[in-house]
């Protein structure tokens, strides 16, 4: 069976749940109530919102999680669905 191509959108949301991986695996956050602490969200709509997350973070509140999880500049292109492009200022989104 041939695989399905994902569409920007699932393409960006699995560049974010990618990273939130990441931060999970360097800060030994195993349960999922650690993680939703070390983000700041409360446990209640922890799954709510890493369902889609993009649906239930606003921009301030996607931001600040950002920050908090150390984002590279290539992961953060990746979820924004910019090309990386390290060499030209113009075509990069750092």
């Amino acid at each position: 069976m041939p695989k399905l191509r994902l569409t920007d959108q699932q393409q960006r949301e699995k560049a974010l749940k990618r990273v939130i991986a990441r931060v999970r695996v360097d800060n030994d956050l195993d349960e999922e109530e650690a993680a939703a602490a070390f983000l700041g969200v409360p446990h209640t709509s922890w799954y709510r919102q890493i369902k889609d997350p993009y649906h239930f973070w606003g921009f301030d509140k996607a931001a600040a999680k950002l920050r908090r999880l150390e984002v590279t500049d290539r992961e953060l292109c990746e979820i924004f669905g910019v090309p990386y492009a390290p060499d030209r200022r113009e075509q990069s989104c750092a």
